[in-house]
């Protein structure tokens, strides 16, 4: 017994000598309080999002609590599930569609001023933009059969346009993780911490080089620096290592595994997508941990990019010269790296299982992103029709570019600014 208590107590004076280097959001403290709901102060509101709560506006709600001291928790009144308004991981995981009704909860100094926020953020639609889906969209993104017909492929269309040439294959580089005990509980979560860190100032410069590209959806990576900052995360991870004496790399893949999960039972295909964002984030902090190098997306030549999946990060990394369009066998119309492609313009479809292993590098392919051909060998009949399309398609972007970016004035005059 006297062994134990001291081997209890040093490892609590090492959990008293770690010091957080991640920003304050990412503070620990409490993570899964709740508040006591006889004393809570109440807010019910209707979700009017047309793609119900995804990253960006639940990102904007995370956001704006953190400058309140109350502990807030939502429900969503038709299943009674429940989160802790601090974590967009535990938010996300909720499935808030349009029309569902949640209850928000808070008890604290200032409970009825971030209830008051936060019906404000509602009021303006959490701050988010329609992006037009149909049932169809949503049916693609549920995934299909690709139909191979007279040497065609017919995949999931996801950004439109036309692209004609050597594919360039990008293979999944991460290393197989494996767990072991450590010793050192204190420089393995201090390991832990360093790689986060750094994956927060990548994903920074990641938005920050997008917003000035001007791509509106660079939201998306606020959204994902918001995962990374997740109390619930990071409470998680702390367990693991400094109570398990977990390794970082296998706490941090048990961690990402858990909070994917109810992504991918979400009846909701929009929302189920968005498990995408989160492998994203979780691969770049693993690549930090494993001093693993990214895959180099710059190309010599101009290229249809070819991979089993593409990630958002990697996405808005293109160069939109050399890249003439991609091809991905996980993904839908509905994810971050469609959305993206489309801002980008870049041609693209999905949904072209063992892609990899259907094309070799160099071969010349062709694709239509709007109705998701893909022809894997080209006759020269067909390669002469891509090349007059894309020419076609390129002469209409052309001329669409110089008008999208003058003033919209009605007949009458009057100015509306477009977003």
């Amino acid at each position: 017994m006297q062994v134990m208590a001291e081997a209890r107590g040093a490892l609590e004076a090492k959990r008293q000598q770690l010091i957080p280097v991640l920003p304050r959001e990412a503070s620990l403290t409490s993570p899964n309080a709740m508040p006591d709901l006889a004393a809570a102060e109440t807010l019910r509101l209707i979700v009017p999002n047309t793609l119900g709560l995804h990253a960006r506006p639940l990102a904007r709600l995370v956001e704006i609590v953190s400058h309140f001291r109350s502990e807030i928790q939502v429900a969503k009144s038709v299943d009674g599930k429940s989160a802790n308004v601090r974590s967009i991981n535990s938010l996300a995981a909720l499935g808030a569609r349009q029309g569902d009704e949640l209850l928000f909860s808070a008890v604290g100094p200032d409970a009825e001023a971030a209830l008051a926020a936060i019906q404000a953020l509602a009021d303006t639609n959490f701050g988010d933009t329609h992006f037009p889906t149909t049932e169809q969209a949503a049916a693609d993104a549920r995934g299909v059969s690709p139909l191979v017909t007279l040497g065609v492929i017919n995949g999931i269309p996801v950004s439109p346009g036309i692209a004609i040439g050597p594919a360039a294959l990008l293979y999944p580089d991460l290393p197989i993780v494996e767990e072991w005990t450590v010793d050192d509980v204190v420089a393995e979560w201090a390991r832990i911490q360093g790689a986060i860190a750094a994956a927060l100032a990548e994903i920074k410069a990641i938005e920050e080089s997008a917003q000035q590209q001007g791509v509106a959806e660079a939201a998306i990576f606020a959204a994902h620096r918001l995962m990374l900052q997740d109390p619930e995360l990071l409470a998680d991870l702390q367990q693991k290592i400094l109570t398990e004496r977990c390794n970082a790399e296998a706490a941090w893949q048990r961690a990402i595994a858990r909070i994917v999960e109810p992504y991918e039972v979400l009846d909701d295909a929009y929302l189920r997508a968005r498990a995408a964002d989160v492998r994203d984030v979780g691969r770049r902090v693993l690549r930090r941990l494993a001093n693993a190098v990214s895959p180099s997306l710059v190309f010599a030549q101009s290229v249809i990019l070819v991979a089993s999946d593409l990630h958002p990060s990697e996405t808005v990394r293109l160069d939109t010269v050399h890249v003439l369009g991609l091809v991905t066998e996980a993904g839908g119309p509905t994810d971050h790296s469609a959305i993206l492609a489309r801002a980008l313009g870049i041609p693209a479809l999905t949904g072209v299982p063992d892609i990899l292993n259907l094309v070799r590098d160099g071969q010349l392919i062709g694709l239509d992103g709007a109705t998701g051909q893909l022809w894997l060998a080209p006759t020269a009949e067909e390669a002469a029709l891509l090349y007059h399309r894309r020419a076609e398609w390129q002469a209409d972007q052309a001329r669409a570019q110089p008008a999208g970016r003058q003033p919209a004035v009605t007949r009458d005059g009057k100015q509306i600014v477009i977003m």
